[in-house]
Order: C-alpha cells, then sequence, then structure tokens
C-alpha cells in the first residue's frame, strides 16, 4: 500500500492514465461513425465509457480491460473502413 501510494508510483499512473484515456476516447468517438445497430452502439459505448471512468478514478486497468479495449478497437476500425469501401 505504501509502494503504490508514493510519489513516484502515482506520478508512473498519471502518466499512464494522460496516455491511455485520450486514446479510449477516440475509441468511443469511432463507434458513432460505425453502422451497428444503436443498441449494440449504446452497449459499446456504455463499455468503453465504464473504462475510461475507471482509468480516471483508480488509474489503472487489468490486462483483460485493456485486451478487450483492444478488441473494440479492432472492430470499429475494421467496420469503418469495410463503410468506406461501399461508399
Amino acid at each position: 500500500i505504501i509502494k503504490a501510494n508514493s510519489p513516484e508510483e502515482l506520478y508512473k499512473r498519471d502518466e499512464w492514465t494522460s496516455k491511455v484515456v485520450p486514446k479510449l476516447m477516440m475509441v468511443s468517438d469511432m463507434i458513432s461513425e460505425t453502422n451497428w445497430k444503436s443498441s449494440y452502439k449504446g452497449d459499446t459505448h456504455r463499455f468503453i465509457n465504464s473504462l475510461i471512468e475507471q482509468a480516471k478514478s483508480r488509474k489503472t486497468l487489468s490486462k483483460k480491460q485493456m485486451e478487450a479495449a483492444s478488441r473494440v478497437y479492432v472492430k470499429v476500425k475494421k467496420n469503418i473502413e469495410k463503410n468506406k469501401k461501399k461508399a
């Protein structure tokens, strides 16, 4: 507990947060550009927003959460590219 709250550790976590939160926000914005059903978009938005809130408040995410965010990013990017090819 003491190590986790040391100034050096808090600085590292703040730095991590400043890198990760903007990326998660970018994914959240990209979700709007997909042609998914509104319910699926809403659920995905809620998931990403919950990750953003946890990253801001706890300044950490689990490995599984990071992997899930990466998978969402890949799905969103793939859907957007597919839509551009159709247009």
